[in-house]
């Protein structure tokens, strides 16, 4: 069946006539993709699952700060936020117990309910009161009684009066990760700082790895330092310092260091190069260069993980689109490919979260894209960030293959889109997700917790069909030749199933016919295709919907 259509109030101001049915179906297939080479925010699958909840709020001017979240093997999580902390479950049940010091910022590992992390002393002033000084200690305890707080890892200062009239100095806290390795907490921290003093200008980048096991002090592992005199500010300092966590013992090092300028190279250049570190031992073996870049290309928004399978995956973000990419390596730290991801996340300032994504941007040594991710055993990444949406904010997620390739489909997080909501961050435990980010509207502030499966972000899950509705199934994913597609009808239709390759031309049709209610499974038999993506389209009731298929 080919009919022709007329298609009215699409909202574009203009009228489609002669299209086939197939080029109609083609054309909605491939719009998205075409709108967001354009940077055309599309339409996204809400996430099923149970609905968020609202955490706490603060009255008053928007916070913006970031939250750090830890979840035990019973499923109880620890959320830190804005000098609170709370307990919950599951269930986002608040849960009534003893609570860290005010201080504490950051939480990286919770077991039962032990937990370490950093907490940091501020509001200390100097020089009489004209600046102010933080350090931040490493700290762990169970419940609401801590035990540890002697060991510094880092430190923030402002200097707004020196001992030199005029003089200006201060440091920031960029970065700090950390992840759990036998009985220790493996941390890296990134401060960024400069300083202007008898009318010289100074500048620092300085990254540091750090082991520290509860009831002892913290041990430096590492230390990557570039203090170039005569800079001006922080401008165009861009070294950087990021560790996977281990597989088989071992982590990829990525670091970025800076080139010496001279006569015959006046701009700023960088290093990008990876190692192997040793979490035990502090070890770093096999430096390998893998390119020199521009400071002007590069923000703080690079990371590393190690795959199962050995290889090595450095996550980037073009900074001319905004979307993020993957260039993975073999053991050897030989480029193999470049992944591009399907997300474009808002940007941050690290130092002035109230800067918007343009003025942001206009100081990418101290921006980066907000995201979140987590590595799952089975080689899959699990991702969320914010995106713009106009002048608002929503939080993403989606779960990836070990190919990078989207399982399932990408989902929105929340139906309501009003507000910044910003700073996702992720727990795993088992196949259940703790998503918590903030929501600040004008003067208040909000965070909100949601709990959901692994497949409510995949699709898998099974769905009653109601009369306007029918359920699809798609198995397996990825595939290497035959795909097995149900489509459970809610009543006796017409449908009309294709398969179109990324291009939008047919390469097989499945379906053109009247079909009873109730189940019926079809089946694709890929043949000689290539691998790669493909779609599914489905006319029914004079709509179309569509589900990717994936040819490995």
């Amino acid at each position: 069946m080919q009919g022709r259509l007329r298609l009215k109030n699409l909202g574009f101001g203009f009228f489609i006539n002669g299209w086939t049915m197939n080029r109609l179906a083609a054309a909605l297939i491939l719009l998205p993709l075409m709108l967001s080479d354009f940077g055309v925010c599309t339409s996204q699958a809400l996430l099923s699952g149970p609905p968020p909840v609202l955490l706490m709020q603060r009255q008053g001017r928007s916070l913006r700060e970031q939250s750090s979240i830890a979840v035990n093997a019973p499923g109880e999580a620890l959320i830190l936020w804005a000098d609170t902390a709370l307990w919950t479950n599951a269930k986002a049940s608040k849960i009534i117990r003893g609570i860290p010091p005010s201080g504490m910022r950051f939480i990286f590992a919770l077991e039962d309910s032990t937990w370490s992390g950093v907490f940091v002393k501020t509001g200390k002033p100097i020089f009489g009161g004209m600046g102010w000084h933080s350090s931040y200690y490493c700290v762990g305890g169970t419940a609401g009684s801590f035990t540890d707080s002697t060991s510094q890892i880092s430190e923030a200062y402002s200097i707004i009066s020196g001992s030199e009239p005029g003089s200006v100095q201060s440091a920031n806290l960029l970065d700090i990760r950390a992840f759990k390795h036998e009985n220790r907490l493996i941390l890296t921290t990134q401060n960024r700082g400069s300083a202007f003093w008898a009318g010289v200008p100074s500048a620092f980048d300085l990254s540091e790895i750090w082991s520290w096991e509860s009831g002892s002090d913290v041990r430096q592992l590492h230390r990557l330092e570039y203090a170039p005199f005569g800079y001006k500010g922080t401008d165009s300092l861009q070294g950087l310092l990021r560790l996977s966590p281990p597989i088989n013992n071992r982590c990829a090092l990525y670091t970025r260091k800076e080139l010496a300028k001279n006569n015959d190279r006046p701009e700023h250049k960088y290093q990008r190069i990876l190692s192997w570190f040793e979490p035990a031992t502090g070890a770093i073996t096999g430096e390998a260069i893998l390119d020199t870049a521009a400071a002007e290309s590069l923000d703080l928004s690079d990371d590393v993980l190690i795959s199962p399978s050995g290889t090595v995956d450095v996550l980037r973000r073009n900074l001319t689109t905004g979307h993020m990419f993957v260039e993975r390596y073999d053991a050897d730290r030989q480029l193999l490919t470049t992944i591009d991801l399907p997300f474009q996340p808002r940007n941050v300032h690290m130092q002035d979260p109230y800067k918007s994504p343009e003025e942001a941007m206009a100081e990418q040594w101290f921006t980066k894209a907000d995201m979140s991710w987590t590595a799952l055993g089975d080689g899959s990444m699990l991702v969320a960030w914010s995106e713009m949406h106009g002048e608002d904010a929503a939080i993403m997620v989606a779960l990836f293959d070990s190919s990078w390739n989207v399982i399932g489909a990408i989902k929105q997080v929340h139906e309501d889109t009003a507000g910044l909501c910003v700073y996702p961050r992720l727990a795993v435990q088992g196949s259940s997700v703790y998503l918590v980010w903030q929501n600040s509207r004008q003067d208040v502030s909000s965070l909100w917790l949601r709990v959901f499966s692994l497949d409510n972000i995949t699709g898998i899950e099974t769905h009653s069909p109601t009369p306007d509705q029918f359920s699809i199934d798609v198995w397996p994913q990825p595939a290497s030749r035959f795909v097995s597609i149900s489509v459970d009808l809610p009543r006796a239709s017409f449908l009309r199933v294709t398969v179109h390759d990324a291009l939008g031309r047919v390469v097989s049709l499945l379906a053109d016919d009247f079909h009873d209610a109730g189940m019926h499974t079809l089946q694709f038999n890929a043949g000689s295709l290539p691998s790669g993506v493909y779609f599914a389209s489905f006319l029914l009731d004079r709509k179309i919907h569509t589900r990717k298929l994936l040819l490995q």
